[in-house]
């Protein structure tokens, strides 16, 4: 992340300038991931001060540069309330949650600690990071609108772990274990 450059007075010509600076700069990083499985984004903030129609046309530059099927949106309270296990802690408990979680890394700002918590929650429901166990972290992510894929994949397991259970249960049957 880095710090805002725009000032209050600036002209839309100045405006424009700015996001269009910007999305060149995401468009050089997301470029640089060659294959990406699954994108986690901060959902639109309504946010008090800065200039709102200036974020919401950063956040929708920031989208369509994305592939739709494998981005996940997620609201700013959820983010919270993963990271912090609650959906109105401050910026502080997030950042303070994070850097436990992630002690390795630094985060340089708020918004980097936001970012951590993002790319945690996706890689916790891809099951790259199991070690993620607070319940408060389960909860928070059955609150996001995950891509169809994963879904999809979650019913196969589903229908993985049925069919198991009917298998073991039929074993046990042939084997006539009372179940009772």
């Amino acid at each position: 992340t880095e710090p805002a450059t725009g000032k209050r007075g600036d002209d839309l010509a100045a405006r424009d300038r700015r996001l269009a600076d910007l999305a060149r700069r995401i468009g050089l990083f997301i470029q640089d991931w060659d294959e990406y499985e699954l994108a986690v984004i901060e959902g639109p903030v309504r946010a008090l001060g800065g200039s709102t129609w200036d974020r919401a046309g950063s956040w929708w530059l920031t989208v369509q540069m994305l592939d739709p099927n494998r981005t996940a949106v997620v609201s700013p309270t959820t983010v919270k309330k993963w990271a912090a296990g609650k959906g109105n802690a401050d910026k502080g408990a997030v950042s303070g949650a994070v850097t436990r979680l992630w002690p390795e890394f630094e985060c340089g700002s708020d918004n980097e600690s936001d970012a951590l918590a993002l790319a945690s929650m996706g890689a916790q429901r891809l099951g790259i990071a199991k070690f993620l166990k607070r319940s408060y972290h389960s909860d928070a992510l059955l609150k996001v609108e995950w891509p169809a894929f994963i879904r999809e994949r979650d019913e196969r397991e589903m229908e993985r772990r049925q069919e198991l259970a009917g298998d073991a249960l039929d074993r046990y049957e042939e084997e006539g274990v009372d179940r009772a």
